[in-house]
């Protein structure tokens, strides 16, 4: 679990700190992988709707930014050290205030829908 690697990550950071082993981690959103993308082109307009706008960065998260993340905590800084950066457009920074959605009502207003 991302719970599991951030104290790991802490741990390690505090225990070995002194022998200048840093340790981080990243906690990124749903990316745009090939898989995240089919469900998103094949979802029905409310829910791909909710995906792309549900933090207050919209878009998905792309592979790339992950990437990019995993540089800067690369970067030579001995005091950047202990850290869980989350990648998700702000959502944690506002969770759960910003936008809680409930994807059973909208799968079943979609089956109605369709029933209809």
């Amino acid at each position: 679990t991302k719970a599991g690697v951030i104290a790991l990550a802490k741990t390690v950071a505090v225990e070995h700190g002194k022998r200048n082993i840093r340790m981080n981690c990243l906690c990124p959103a749903g990316a745009r992988t090939p898989m995240v993308a089919d469900f998103v082109k094949n979802a029905p307009p409310e829910v791909r709707d909710v995906v792309e706008n549900q933090s207050p960065v919209p878009g998905l998260l792309e592979p790339s930014d992950v990437g990019q993340a995993a540089a800067m905590l690369c970067a030579p800084n001995s005091k950047l050290t202990g850290v869980a950066m989350p990648i998700d457009g702000g959502l944690v920074a506002c969770a759960p205030s910003w936008n809680v959605t409930d994807y059973v009502a909208i799968a079943e207003a979609a089956e109605a829908q369709e029933r209809a």
